[in-house]
């Protein structure tokens, strides 16, 4: 193998284990995103409080993001419903 080859496999390995940290932050960011946007709809919901926050987060943690998006649609489609349903009735006894 030639000396420029030699230099040059390092400097690879380099970026490459720099953009897989890279990866590993970007999907990090996306999971927590994730989280907040349930925790907020359960702010919104009233089912819990804003106080509560850091320990709902780390509690949803420890989910995948299978089933934290499984949480999330299924929240905003009881959400949904619920205000479909007070709405409904408050225009019927108005």
């Amino acid at each position: 193998m030639s000396e420029e080859k030699k230099k040059a496999l390092p400097n690879l390995l380099d970026e490459k284990a720099k953009l897989e940290k890279r990866i590993a932050d970007l999907e990090e960011e996306k999971r927590l995103a994730l989280i907040n946007e349930i925790i907020d709809l359960w702010i919104e919901f009233g089912s819990t409080k804003a106080e509560d926050r850091e320990l709902k987060v780390e509690r949803l943690k420890k989910l995948d993001d299978f089933n934290l998006t499984v949480l999330r649609d299924e929240f905003q489609r009881m959400v949904d419903v619920v205000a479909k349903k007070r709405n409904l009735s408050h225009r019927l006894y108005r």
